[in-house]
């Protein structure tokens, strides 16, 4: 593992927060994971604009009620790192 880190030239911060957001990414999923994607969610006729529409968008909205319920404050930038990471396949991620 320390190997493949110097291989890539990331610092261990960034290995620890990359592997934070692979564990996160499907927190968001709901019962059934994609079933409940695929038909509940579409069942529901929500406009398409309406937010948590994509598992990875509701990883996102758990990750930033987790992290202020629980009053965890990290260093400026990684929570959004780790939230860009979560959504990235998201349509309406954040640049």
């Amino acid at each position: 593992q320390l190997q493949c880190r110097h291989e890539l030239g990331m610092e261990r911060r960034d290995v620890r927060l990359v592997t934070l957001a692979g564990l996160l990414h499907d927190i968001g999923h709901g019962p059934f994971s994609h079933v409940f994607d695929h038909e509940f969610i579409p069942a529901l006729q929500l406009p398409p604009q309406t937010p948590g529409l994509e598992h990875e968008h509701r990883a996102g909205m758990m990750l930033d009620a987790l992290l202020d319920k629980n009053n965890i404050d990290w260093e400026d930038g990684d929570a959004r790192f780790v939230k860009d990471l979560v959504m990235s396949s998201c349509a309406d991620a954040q640049p």
